[in-house]
């Protein structure tokens, strides 16, 4: 949406009825259309696929896409950059288009840099995907890891196998820990983190032990956090 509007472009963005309201307004905010798919995000996929056919319009996936891939690559271009020695990186994932363009360049660069992928235990579709060897369905479960609800998609070409191929590990964290963290990323680092970006942070807290001697780089990917989400996270601060 921010793309559009910076290029003056129309836009209309495809949404699954459980991305959260305050997510939708920030959309339109940007000048955006949105479209509201009765269905999970598959279902978006489909309908954005749709009307981009029926407009003449061009489709962008949010994951599946070898220039999206590629730009969430330059991450790990800047943290060879900045630490070439680094042991391990983590990245969140849904789709699978950060985590496969982070590990694809990182490994490029630097092949001895371990690369985890982490998720919340409601979304795991990547887990179970890998585990499968091919790309599988789940059913989307509330989470306040929201931004990793979804599945791969039915003919999913580029994510799947790069990361397949080149992350490390998948971990799956449960929601109390990823309130915990979110909590202590706002108590410590004064930054407000969505549940979807606190995984990583989450992961850290959880195995003190294997990061010790170690120089692992955690991306954490976004603040744009549901208000009650925010609320319920910091209820306890």
């Amino acid at each position: 949406a921010y793309i559009a509007r910076t290029l003056g472009l129309d836009a209309i963005v495809c949404l699954s009825k459980n991305v959260p309201q305050d997510r939708i307004d920030s959309i339109r905010a940007e000048g955006a259309r949105v479209a509201i798919v009765e269905g999970d995000q598959t279902a978006a996929i489909g309908r954005g696929r749709q009307l981009a056919e029926e407009r003449g319009q061009l489709f962008v996936t949010p994951f599946d896409d070898p220039d999206v891939i590629s730009g969430q690559g330059t991450i790990s271009l800047e943290l060879h950059e900045q630490i070439p020695d680094l042991d391990t990186v983590l990245v969140p994932v849904s789709g699978g288009g950060l985590a496969a363009g982070v590990a694809l360049a990182i490994k490029s660069l630097a092949p001895q840099t371990r690369v985890i992928a982490v998720s919340a235990e409601r979304t795991p579709t990547m887990a179970r995907s890998l585990a499968a060897g091919r790309p599988v369905a789940t059913q989307e479960i509330p989470t306040i890891a929201g931004s990793l609800m979804g599945d791969l998609g039915p003919d999913n070409r580029y994510s799947f196998r790069i990361v397949q191929q080149f992350v490390d590990d998948v971990v799956l964290i449960p929601e109390d820990e990823i309130r915990d963290a979110m909590r202590w990323t706002l108590r410590n680092e004064r930054l407000v983190a969505e549940g979807a970006a606190a995984v990583v942070v989450a992961y850290l807290l959880g195995q003190p032990a294997k990061g010790r001697g170690q120089t692992t780089a955690a991306i954490i990917t976004g603040d744009n956090v549901a208000s009650g989400s925010l609320e319920s996270a910091v209820r306890c601060l």
